[in-house]
């Protein structure tokens, strides 16, 4: 059996909307997991290893609360994506 069954495909154009949006969201939510772990080391390297003030990380907290609030938004879009999509396909 195949991942995604090609009639789904052919037969309700809504799913291959949704599967080319995760997809893209995919790799975006991607992009910012590994934003994360760069700025979480950087931060954690500066603070611990190097004894630096918090105000000489600032951009970097900003980058990371910036990629958390990304990666947020993205696990709501594809689960309200899902849904939708769902019941447009079960129409």
């Amino acid at each position: 059996m195949r991942p995604v069954d090609p009639r789904l495909l052919r037969e309700a154009p809504a799913a291959r909307r949704f599967l080319l949006a995760t997809a893209v969201l995919g790799l975006v939510a991607a992009a910012c997991i590994v934003t994360q772990a760069v700025t979480l080391g950087r931060i954690v390297a500066a603070l611990f290893l190097h004894r630096q003030e918090l105000s000489a990380v600032t951009d970097d907290l900003v980058a990371l609360v910036a990629a958390t609030v990304v990666r947020a938004a993205i696990a709501w879009a594809l689960e309200r994506g899902g849904r939708v999509t769902a019941v447009a396909v079960a129409a």
